[in-house]
C-alpha cells in the first residue's frame, strides 16, 4: 500500500489511525493494529468503493485475495478469540480459552 501513497504508513505507530490518501482518489481510514494477531493495517473504505479499491489493490502481483478464514487462522495461532464466533454473551472468557489474559487475584 506504501508504494500508492505519499503518506508514511511506517510513521502510523501501533494502535493510531489516520486518513490515508491513496492513488486513484482514494481517501481511506488506516489503523494500525494487531486484529489477525500480526502486525497490520486495517482499512476502511466507503461500500461504494469496494470493488474499485480491491482492484487497485490487486494491480500488485504481491497483492492476493484471501478469505475469513485466513482472517481466523490467524487469530487461532495468536491465541485471539473472535467476539460473536468464540466468545458471545453466553461463552464466557474462560470457556473461550482466555485465561492467560485474565489477571490472578
Amino acid at each position: 500500500m506504501q508504494k500508492l501513497t505519499s503518506f508514511d504508513l511506517k510513521g502510523l505507530t501501533f494502535g493510531r489511525s489516520a486518513f490515508v490518501p491513496l492513488e486513484g482518489g482514494f481517501n481511506v481510514h488506516v489503523a494500525r493494529g494487531g486484529y489477525t494477531g500480526e502486525d497490520g493495517f486495517e482499512i476502511s473504505i466507503p461500500p461504494a468503493q469496494t470493488v474499485e479499491f480491491a482492484n487497485l489493490m490487486l494491480k500488485s502481483p504481491s497483492v492476493q485475495m484471501i478469505g475469513l478464514g485466513a482472517r481466523d487462522s490467524l487469530r487461532l495461532e495468536a491465541g485471539m478469540c473472535l467476539y460473536g464466533n468464540d466468545l458471545d454473551e453466553s461463552t464466557t472468557p474462560v470457556e473461550g480459552g482466555l485465561t492467560w489474559v485474565i489477571g490472578r487475584f
